[in-house]
């Protein structure tokens, strides 16, 4: 692999503050809650990966460009290793597994009554009415059923490079080609999109449902999506330092990717996920809201599209992967192989932050094996 690239992609992950327009998610002024430790020597935990190889923890983790890695089991860290300047102050991007939090603040408003699962998407952003999302329920841009085309800017591009080529470009990541004439901002982006076929019938990950369900939560509030983070979740963990998300010209947070925080905040997320929305005694999402994620959602949908080889077994329920293994765990997955794994029958979660140049499928293969030998080790 270039080293040149990986070190592009680590740049990108761990300083996108220097470079790009952001919008802090306040950490509330609470202390920061303490988090037990109970260090296990875990380096040398032998499994076989996917491809029938014998390997170790360690060797998997550097040969698979990780920055950091971290392991709870029973509510205390008992690995944890940081690679390549990565440092445990220091915010690292989540790219997709951005979207996971989206789901949970929307499924808060589900169960609150605040938003209903069939309702659709104009009733609440009338802007869209017209696009492919127009139509769409609430639930179905959740599950990743909505059937759309995205414009072709960027016609050397597959489809998952063009989407998001077109969304980072809208953003203002990545630079504008010359003669580009798409979208400028990430409302323009979803207003440029058109529907393929009938909503529901077909699972189809991509961005666009996730700036949408983004744009309805800061539309029903008024208030931006960082801030609603903020006190939803984020103030309530005792997390060390703020997240913050990436923004367009118009100040709207990327919802589908642009979060960044520190491991061991995003790890009190997940363990107040596992712990059925407590953490350190206190409710912060409704054991309701977990339990809804937990029973995943429609796998013969996920099992007929392109990431079946990628996930077998696996459904997709409220912006979450659902593994239906017998740990009964459920995952947010980014690309370059950012990773929330919480597997509630092994008492464990995990959480990865890496700058592997391929896309979230190959690394959900990649360490589908390492997860499991970890937990059948704890256990």
């Amino acid at each position: 692999m270039d080293p040149k690239l990986i070190d592009i992609i680590r740049q990108n992950m761990h300083h996108s503050y220097r470079f790009l327009p952001t919008a802090s998610v306040f950490r509330g002024s609470g202390d920061v809650s303490p988090i037990a430790s109970d260090p296990q020597y875990l380096d040398e935990l032998a499994f076989v990966d996917a491809a029938g190889r014998a390997t170790t923890l360690s060797e998997t983790l550097e040969q698979n460009h990780t920055d950091a890695f971290l392991v709870m089991h029973r509510g205390k860290i008992v690995y944890e290793k940081y690679y390549s300047g990565m440092e445990p102050t220091l915010q690292h991007g989540l790219a997709s597994v951005t979207k996971s939090f989206i789901g949970t603040l929307v499924s808060i408003e589900l169960y609150e009554g605040n938003l209903g699962a069939n309702d659709r998407v104009h009733r609440y952003i009338p802007e869209l009415a017209d696009s492919a999302f127009g139509d769409a329920t609430l639930q179905q841009l959740l599950d990743m059923q909505i059937s759309c085309i995205y414009p072709v800017f960027f016609p050397e591009a597959n489809y998952i490079d063009n989407q998001r080529n077109l969304l980072l470009t809208a953003i203002g990541t990545i630079p504008a080609k010359e003669g580009y004439t798409g979208p400028r901002t990430i409302h323009e982006y979803l207003a440029s999109i058109t529907k393929s076929q009938e909503h529901g019938s077909a699972f189809l990950y991509s961005n666009g449902p996730t700036e949408v369900l983004g744009w309805i939560l800061s539309r029903l509030h008024g208030v931006s999506l960082a801030e609603l983070l903020s006190q939803r979740i984020w103030s309530k963990l005792g997390a060390e330092k703020d997240a913050y998300f990436i923004v367009d010209s118009e100040g709207t947070e990327q919802a589908c990717g642009g979060l960044h925080a520190t491991l061991r905040d995003v790890a009190r997320f997940a363990e107040m996920m596992r712990n059925d929305g407590f953490f350190n005694g206190y409710p912060i999402v409704p054991e309701a809201v977990i339990d809804a994620i937990r029973q995943g959602g429609r796998s013969d949908l996920l099992a007929a599209s392109n990431r079946a080889m990628a996930r077998p077994g696996y459904s997709y329920r409220n912006q979450w992967w659902i593994t239906h293994n017998r740990f009964n765990a459920y995952e947010a997955n980014g690309l370059y192989g950012q990773r929330i794994h919480i597997a509630p029958l092994a008492e464990m979660v995990i959480v990865q932050f890496s700058a592997y140049p391929g896309h979230s499928d190959e690394t959900a293969t990649l360490f589908s094996h390492a997860f499991e030998a970890i937990a059948n080790h704890l256990i």
